[in-house]
């Protein structure tokens, strides 16, 4: 499966690899920059779930690809068990996030089903797209 992670915003979608940049949330939605300055501008709710976030850390620019530099300054000092809590907060938004698209691409699917000229798949429960002429 790819690994990458796209814009939470479903309007959008697009890869966030390419950036190399993103806007997350402590509620674990994650937005390309161009989505979240317009979607963040003033507002203090994510627009993928609603979760209040009005604390000043619940929304940060992150860098998806840190330097090693960055990664052992940002760690260093920090006690054992904050590094496995980072680590496990890490963990758990890329399972959710994983899930997520999971859920999106068999939504898409779905769709894709539903468009009239869709056949059925050999040997599968689901179905291909129409082709395209």
């Amino acid at each position: 499966m790819d690994e990458s992670l796209h814009c939470n915003w479903l309007k959008c979608r697009k890869s966030l690899l390419v950036e190399g940049k993103a806007v997350a949330t402590t509620c674990s939605h994650i937005f390309c920059v161009s989505c979240a300055e317009t979607l963040f501008n003033g507002n203090k709710q994510c627009p993928a779930c609603k979760t209040v976030l009005d604390q000043p850390d619940d929304v940060v620019l992150s860098s998806l690809n840190p330097s090693a530099d960055y990664r052992t300054s940002v760690l260093a000092g920090l006690a054992p068990d904050v590094v496995v809590d980072i680590a496990a907060r890490s963990l758990a938004f890329w399972q959710y996030q994983t899930s997520q698209e999971v859920s999106e691409r068999t939504t898409e699917g779905q769709i894709a089903c539903m468009l009239p000229g869709a056949h059925p798949a050999p040997t599968s429960r689901s179905c291909r797209p129409p082709s395209k002429p």
